[in-house]
């Protein structure tokens, strides 16, 4: 079973292919090419601000919207805040590969916005946003994928710099082009730090590696300036230094963060989630790597690997657990978590009840710390049959208003009062056990509108802020055969609904995007 299984595209009908300059190549990452400040926000670790005015912005992606007639051409809404409505009240703008300075043209099954990542890439004090485009036809090639870099400014998301393409064929990135790559497919995306320069990390977990047929691969690609890729490498577990080795869907590349692990060189490091993971026979028992200081040019890069049989992580190694789902990095003053979904995981003689596992960073590694499911104090509803708790997760770096570090699990498939995978979003304190934690579910507590069958409230989790303001965003794709997309408070109040401007909508909130 899959929980991602809505995400293996289909072979789409219409094939495009166009020239874009292809960016310099350079042998080595580096952050010394970086522009002074030219927006007017104040871009800090908790803002979201894609045109620098000093209000919240969040984006979501339709990867299923139609654009110019094209079924499932996608599209990607970005919602600007405002001084009186706060995050996402404002103006709005919908982007698609129609939209003048995007690259390529609208096309069946293209899925533009199946993955998105806000980030500050040139820093200049405005979001960007990294978008995929894993259903991407190019050079007659079906399904190979591509991204794109929209760049903030003053005037908005993509009104600024030329908009950047990167494909397997473009300059300095490894691979080709290969029917059903699905290059873009999952994204992870963190600014520049320390020697590093901003970086964005593509997942093609549907790659072949030599005969090996979806073993899949990661290209993380370095950004110097808004035009121009540093470097670009390939990782699979046929890398020097990465356990494991290639095997048919293994997936590597499904699950992707950029995080500091090991803490002594001021470096990203890759946590790579392998959920469909076979351990000897036991099939998708999930695994984690870590691959250490990836910007480095070495022969074999420093990797470590974890799975429920490796000490300190609870459970142990079970068919169809799918560990390592959704990996992701919380920064704090004190340190750092990264936190893995477990949502196979059986619980209390219940199927499929679902958890997660929070690791903390020590400056050496990874170490265990606790896990996170429904059956802990302060959790709400009870450990239930095929929930998948944790198969969708966020985090929040403090500060937050209102409190800690958090790390929110969306929990689509969960019933409520009888209404079938209407979904809900628990949120956690990392900072102190049972501190805040909440509940957020349709129809409750302040958040708008009623559990209905198969809402799937919760589908995709992130967050968006400015100043004291930060809110918790729930997509809730299928709500009302269109989608929307919830703003909800951290501490006390009510929510706000957002839903689609155009009939084109189909899955408005897949994906949400903030920081």
């Amino acid at each position: 079973m899959r929980i991602g299984e809505l995400g293996v595209l289909g072979v789409a009908v219409v094939t495009g292919a166009f020239a874009v300059p292809a960016p310099a190549a350079a042998d080595e990452p580096s952050a010394s090419e970086r522009p002074a400040q030219s927006c007017s926000g104040d871009l800090t670790a908790g803002t979201s601000d894609f045109n620098g005015d000093g209000h919240a912005d969040l984006a979501t992606g339709d990867p299923f919207a139609s654009a110019d007639g094209h079924p499932d051409a996608g599209a990607v809404t970005v919602l600007y805040g405002e001084a009186d409505g706060g995050v996402g009240a404002g103006d709005r703008d919908r982007i698609t590969q129609e939209t003048p300075g995007v690259p390529g043209g609208a096309e069946d099954g293209d899925r533009f916005g199946f993955a998105t990542e806000a980030v500050d890439l040139n820093s200049d004090g405005c979001t960007d946003l990294v978008v995929g485009i894993p259903g991407e036809d190019l050079s007659g090639v079906a399904d190979t994928g591509a991204l794109v870099v929209l760049y903030g400014s003053s005037d908005g998301l993509g009104q600024g710099h030329p908009t950047l393409w990167i494909d397997q064929d473009t300059t300095s990135i490894p691979g080709a082009h290969e029917t059903a790559d699905q290059f873009g497919y999952e994204l992870a995306a963190a600014p520049a730090k320390g020697p590093d320069a901003a970086t964005i990390v593509a997942g093609t977990p549907y790659e072949d590696i030599g005969s090996t047929r979806n073993a899949g691969s990661a290209t993380a690609i370095w950004i110097t300036s808004p035009d121009r890729i540093g470097a670009a490498r390939w990782f699979d577990q046929d890398t020097a230094g990465v356990p494991g080795g290639p095997e048919a869907d293994d997936l590597f590349g499904s699950d992707v963060e950029l995080a500091e692990v090991s803490g002594s060189t001021g470096r990203w490091d890759l946590v790579v989630g392998l959920p469909y993971e076979d351990l000897g026979s036991t099939q998708e028992a999930g695994a984690v790597t870590v691959v250490e200081d990836i910007a480095e040019a070495v022969y074999e890069y420093p990797s470590t690997w974890w799975d429920q049989s490796s000490p300190g992580v609870a459970g142990s190694v079970e068919a169809g657990d799918l560990f390592g789902t959704d990996p992701r990095f919380v920064v704090t003053p004190e340190g750092g978590y990264v936190a893995v979904g477990v949502p196979g995981e059986d619980l209390a003689g219940v199927q499929n009840g679902g958890m997660a596992q929070v690791f903390r960073t020590s400056g050496e590694g990874l170490e265990p710390q606790r896990t996170l499911h429904q059956g802990k104090p302060g959790t709400s509803d009870g450990i239930e049959t095929d929930d998948y708790f944790g198969s969708v997760l966020h985090g929040v770096t403090r500060p937050v208003a209102g409190g800690d570090a958090r790390l929110a699990v969306g929990v689509p498939t969960e019933d409520i009062a009888g209404a079938l995978d209407a979904g809900a979003v628990q949120s956690f304190s990392l900072d102190a056990v049972g501190y805040e934690d909440r509940w957020y579910q349709q129809g409750a507590g302040g958040v708008p509108d009623e559990p209905e069958d198969r809402d799937r409230f919760g589908a995709s989790v992130g967050s968006a802020g400015a100043g004291d303001e930060q809110v918790l965003l729930a997509g809730a794709p299928q709500e009302d055969g269109h989608g929307a997309v919830h703003a909800l408070p951290f501490g006390d109040g009510g929510g706000t609904k957002w839903e689609p401007a155009t009939p084109q909508a189909n899955r408005f909130g897949f994906t949400v995007s903030g920081h």
